[in-house]
């Protein structure tokens, strides 16, 4: 972990960057959907929303969650989700940290997950 958070939030962005230009000459392949580029933007966000910079935070976390849907993952997806509502809710962005907790609960409901559909209540 950087201690240097903003040469940390430097590196994570050309680190996207690198990401986004980069082809690797399979059509419609882009790498940022991949893995990496997950665990980066995750990252990024992290770092974004440590230094107060949330209005940037939710949107790279929006973006994650996007990669995540893509690649079916499911549980991870939820688990950042959580993380979204919560600090949605930190930031006092009640209209979007109500979305997210509609969401969740939705996922909850078809899961038929009883102890979380009364937390998130």
């Amino acid at each position: 972990e950087y201690k240097d958070h903003q040469g940390a939030e430097r590196k994570y962005f050309e680190a996207l960057y690198l990401l986004h230009s980069t082809r690797l000459g399979i059509p419609h392949l882009f790498p940022i959907v991949s893995e990496l580029g997950c665990n980066i933007l995750s990252a990024f966000a992290s770092k974004l929303e440590f230094q107060s910079k949330y209005k940037y935070a939710i949107l790279v976390y929006h973006a994650c969650g996007q990669v995540l849907q893509l690649r079916g993952c499911t549980k991870e997806y939820l688990t950042l989700l959580r993380k979204m509502a919560a600090s949605s809710k930190e930031f006092d962005d009640y209209n979007r940290s109500l979305s997210y907790y509609k969401e969740l609960l939705h996922h909850y409901i078809e899961g038929q997950k009883t102890n979380e559909i009364v937390y998130v209540s």
